[in-house]
């Protein structure tokens, strides 16, 4: 997070570095519209300032330009929804959070009822291509927000490569423009190999770790003391609305 924060801080006005500012502005959505996020305050700022530097300097590339508005956009979106939360929803979002937070996924539940049947293909890959493929599977699920995000105000925004979308979009895999989606994910394909790499991506992130329960997980983060969620149910909501006040 650190390094994020620093590099919004160093970014000079586009030019001929775009692919690093497209970088930072992926990262910088997904940090910020995180579970339980912790870009907040002046960090949050800088974040709003990046974007709107980013889309206004002459040196920006078009592409950088929406990227940057659909961005700001999300993260405008983000910070009231959380300004606007009820005691109630923030203590949901907590336990998503700590639920997910040892397999990644999205969901505990289905991350449990998913990693029951993983094939033994996943179980058996070492730690090092493990974690190769949660990475890259972070990494696909940042771009496909962020395509989300642009497709609210451009739905003809063409991808990095200046490639038009198809009817679904840009592939969730390998980027080029997705004429299919995958019935299992929902995700956005352009071929049945890059659904294949897709779901197998998804049954490591999926799986528990050596040694973990999912189901477990899950259960400790319904059973966490009363106390404590009160406390910070209180101190979350006053940050959403300090951030709302800081940011509008």
């Amino acid at each position: 997070m650190a390094n994020i924060i620093e590099r919004i801080s160093s970014w000079t006005g586009g030019g001929s570095d775009d692919e690093q500012t497209l970088t930072t502005l992926r990262e910088l959505l997904a940090a910020v519209t995180a579970p339980r996020s912790s870009v907040h305050g002046d960090d949050l700022i800088k974040g709003v300032r990046m974007c709107f530097e980013v889309h206004r300097s002459p040196k920006s590339s078009e592409l950088a330009q929406r990227t940057a508005q659909a961005v700001l956009t999300q993260i405008l979106h983000a910070t009231v929804q959380r300004a606007e939360m009820s005691p109630a929803d923030i203590l949901a979002e907590q336990r998503k959070a700590t639920s997910t937070s040892g397999s990644g996924s999205a969901g505990g539940g289905e991350a449990s009822r998913r990693s029951n049947s993983a094939s033994s293909s996943g179980e058996e890959l070492s730690e090092e291509e493990r974690s190769k493929q949660q990475h890259e599977w972070i990494e696909s699920q940042v771009d496909q927000w962020l395509d989300e995000a642009v497709a609210k105000v451009d739905p003809s925004a063409p991808n990095e490569r200046g490639e038009a979308p198809k009817k679904f979009g840009f592939c969730i895999v390998c980027r080029n423009p997705a004429p299919h989606y995958c019935l299992e994910t929902k995700d956005p394909v352009c071929s049945k190999a890059c659904k294949e790499i897709n779901l197998q991506r998804r049954k490591v992130v999926d799986a528990a770790l050596p040694g973990e329960s999912p189901a477990a997980d899950a259960t400790a983060a319904t059973e966490s003391p009363e106390g404590d969620d009160e406390v910070d149910v209180e101190k979350r909501s006053e940050l959403y609305q300090q951030d709302a006040l800081k940011v509008f």
